[in-house]
C-alpha cells in the first residue's frame, strides 16, 4: 500500500505544448509524419515519486511489458520489437536492459509506428546512461505526445515525463 505520494514539479507541461504536440502528430503528409521529431527546443519536464512500504511493493508498481508478444519488427541496433494493433492504435514493445519499453502511436492520426519506434530505439541505443535500477519502464506515447521514464529506487517509484524522450531520460539521470 502506498504510504505517501510526493509530487515535485520541475516544470509543468503546458496545455499549449500538448496542443502543439497533438497538432504535430496530425501530419498532413507521409513526409511530414516521417520527419516528426522526438526532440523539441527547451522541453519541459515533470518529476514525481511515490513511496511504498517496501521495495517489493515498489517493484510491483511498475507494469512490465511482455517479452515477445506480437509480430516481430526489426528496429535496428540489434533491437527486435513486437507490434500489436487495435482500434486505430499501434503498440510496439521491447526491452532495453532492465527497462520495458512501450511505444504507442495512432493510425488514425497518420503516425508511422515503425518509423517512430525506430526513432525511439535509436535514441535509446545512443543513450549511454539510464537511472540505475533493477526494474524500469519507458513509454513513448505519440498519441498524446507524452514520453516518460519510470524506475524503482529502493522503496520509491520515480518518474519523469516530457514531450521529449531524451529530455525525460536526461532529467531522470539527475534524480
Amino acid at each position: 500500500m502506498m504510504k505517501k505520494f510526493i509530487l515535485v514539479i520541475t516544470s509543468i507541461i503546458a496545455i499549449g505544448a500538448v496542443l502543439t504536440t497533438g497538432t504535430t502528430t496530425q501530419a498532413k503528409s507521409k513526409e511530414d509524419n516521417k520527419n516528426q521529431s522526438l526532440s523539441r527546443v527547451a522541453p519541459k519536464t515533470k518529476y514525481s515519486e511515490s513511496e511504498y512500504d517496501s521495495s517489493e511493493e515498489a517493484l510491483g508498481a511498475i507494469q512490465e511489458v511482455l517479452k515477445e508478444d506480437g509480430v516481430p519488427v526489426d528496429l535496428g541496433n540489434n533491437i527486435i520489437g513486437y507490434s500489436q494493433g487495435g482500434a486505430g492504435s499501434m503498440y510496439v514493445t521491447f526491452h532495453k536492459g532492465v527497462y520495458s519499453v512501450s511505444i504507442s502511436s495512432s493510425n488514425v492520426l497518420g503516425q508511422d509506428s515503425r518509423s517512430l519506434s525506430r526513432q525511439v530505439a535509436q535514441i535509446l541505443a545512443d543513450t549511454e546512461k539510464f537511472p540505475n535500477t533493477v526494474k524500469g519502464r519507458i513509454d513513448a506515447d505519440f498519441r498524446s505526445g507524452v514520453m516518460s521514464i519510470t524506475w524503482v529506487d529502493e522503496n520509491l517509484v520515480k518518474s519523469v515525463s516530457s514531450e521529449d524522450l531524451k529530455a525525460a531520460i536526461d532529467k531522470a539521470n539527475t534524480k
